[in-house]
């Protein structure tokens, strides 16, 4: 079937394949990272932690997590200024790493459907010159040009649509999960006033 449509659709299905690889290979890159994001830095442990809400799920994740631990520390201490100030740049840090890639994706949502619209241009010049001055040559040279105007329109198309789809979850997942962490900086922030007063008063 692939290959039919390859044979079919010109060079330009080929251009057009390249770009299915390497979206989806973004797009499986990019679930594996969050499947592995999730686990690096959980948001339900992290608000347990910066909330003072203990338990034994809080305390492995701490043990495993570099971040987590540096975190636990802290607050242990009382030095809330100095974990809000390092939640704020997990918040970036995360952002940036959320979005890495994702360019990859926008590429190729641009320009698969202008690949499609050239492929439907040269299979429309391949059907005209299928047409002879003085007669009309056999019906099938003109409908293989057409099909393949067709074909390269349709898998344009078809590759973009579903990219942008991926696209715009990554981005929307990457911002989410900044702003959470961006709210429990902001969270620890209002509360350092209070903590260092009492360090004061004790």
């Amino acid at each position: 079937m692939l290959g039919e449509l390859l044979s079919r659709g010109g060079i330009v299905m080929y251009l057009l394949l390249g770009c299915s690889i390497v979206s989806s290979g973004i797009i499986i890159e990019r679930f594996w990272f969050w499947l592995t994001e999730k686990k690096r830095v959980p948001i339900g442990i992290v608000h347990g932690i910066v909330t003072g809400i203990s338990g034994s799920q809080a305390s492995q994740e701490s043990l495993h997590s570099p971040f987590l631990k540096e975190i636990s520390a802290l607050l242990k201490k009382r030095r809330t200024g100095e974990a809000s100030a390092i939640l704020r740049k997990e918040s970036e840090r995360a952002y940036a790493r959320s979005i890495q890639h994702l360019s990859g994706l926008d590429t190729v949502i641009s320009i698969s459907p202008l690949l499609g619209i050239l492929g439907t241009v040269l299979g429309i010049m391949k059907s005209f010159h299928a047409l002879d001055l003085q007669h009309m040559t056999s019906p099938g040279e003109v409908g293989h040009g057409l099909a393949e105007a067709m074909i390269t329109t349709a898998s344009g198309l078809a590759i973009a649509v579903p990219t942008l789809v991926f696209y715009n979850l990554f981005h929307s997942l990457a911002a989410r999960h900044a702003a959470a962490l961006y709210k429990l900086a902001e969270d620890l922030q209002q509360t350092a006033p209070e903590d260092s007063s009492e360090q004061e008063l004790s």
